[in-house]
């Protein structure tokens, strides 16, 4: 099984990690030789995959609303914990479904307008992942930095600001600028126990109608959204590569560049000029998402 090594002091770019498992092929690169980031300026644009699904609003019932729906603000308090710690936690939130339901993502900023929360809620993922397991990276672009939280499951992260190793803790002893877990537990759409995600990003402080914080990673403007995330806890036995579309957001809030990313095998670190990105399962969420200023809204 393949594990995260243990968060380290200072900033390391991707290649320069240490602690990754050295094996035979099949376990058989070493994680560091896909986490590489060369010619981090360069994008390339990527086709859809054909399996790709359309976004949808789950409701009650199955149906779905059309995307563009603005999500309030939770009335209940979120706990970052990997579960849906009690019956109100979520519950006025819904979720976008994909992969034909495998995957439904809530998305909403708390009642006091501090963080954008975030469940990724996979029902087909029933095995529970080992402590210590690695899963992700949930990737997002905001502010003109990429991101890219990668969790050890079930209470730790570890986070990539534009390659770098990034320290999320506050220099004055406050929250985590951003915080993460892993759970294994039913879901209101499951009552089979399985594998869930959920994330706390705190806001900056470029709108004074939220409740930000010094050392916040978010500002509401139009973000693009992506996980990398196990429907099915095989797939966190090795980790696979990807060509990242790493696309923008257009003006009616839709992704931009194409879809999915596409699987490429792992290369050496000196054997490839593209941008590589390690992926410990298949991707859950393609989206865009805006916080509305004033209200603290969530644009999808």
């Amino acid at each position: 099984m393949l594990t995260l090594p243990e968060k380290q002091e200072g900033s390391q770019r991707l290649g320069e990690m240490p602690g990754f498992p050295a094996g035979p092929t099949g376990q058989g690169r070493t994680i560091m030789n896909c986490l590489i980031r060369k010619n981090i300026g360069m994008r390339r644009r990527i086709t859809a995959l054909p399996a790709a699904i359309v976004l949808g609003i789950s409701l009650v019932g199955g149906s779905t609303l059309a995307v563009d729906f603005t999500q309030p603000p939770s009335a209940f308090d979120i706990t970052t914990d990997g579960i849906f710690t009690d019956g109100d936690e979520w519950s006025d939130v819904m979720p976008v479904v994909r992969l034909g339901g495998e995957s439904l993502v809530y998305t909403a900023a708390d009642a006091g307008r501090e963080a954008l929360y975030l469940m990724y809620d996979l029902t087909t993922s029933t095995e529970p992942l080992p402590p210590g397991a690695a899963a992700g990276p949930v990737h997002f672009h905001n502010a003109g930095s990429s991101f890219e939280v990668f969790f050890a499951c079930p209470t730790e992260i570890m986070v990539f600001k534009d390659g770098i190793l990034f320290d999320v803790s506050d220099p004055a002893g406050g929250e985590d600028s951003i915080q993460g877990a892993c759970g294994f537990a039913p879901s209101p759409e499951s009552a089979m126990p399985h594998n869930m995600f959920e994330l706390e990003v705190l806001f900056d402080g470029s709108d004074p109608t939220l409740d930000g914080h010094s050392h916040g990673q978010y500002s509401p403007d139009p973000s693009h959204w992506g996980a990398g995330l196990p429907t099915d806890p095989e797939q966190t036995e090795e980790p696979r590569c990807v060509l990242p579309d790493d696309p923008g957001c257009d003006e009616n809030n839709d992704p931009t560049g194409g879809g999915d990313p596409i699987p490429v095998p792992c290369p050496e670190p000196d054997d490839s000029d593209e941008v590589i990105r390690i992926s410990f399962g298949i991707e859950v969420s393609n989206a865009c998402v805006t916080v509305v200023r004033g209200s603290g809204g969530v644009t999808l």
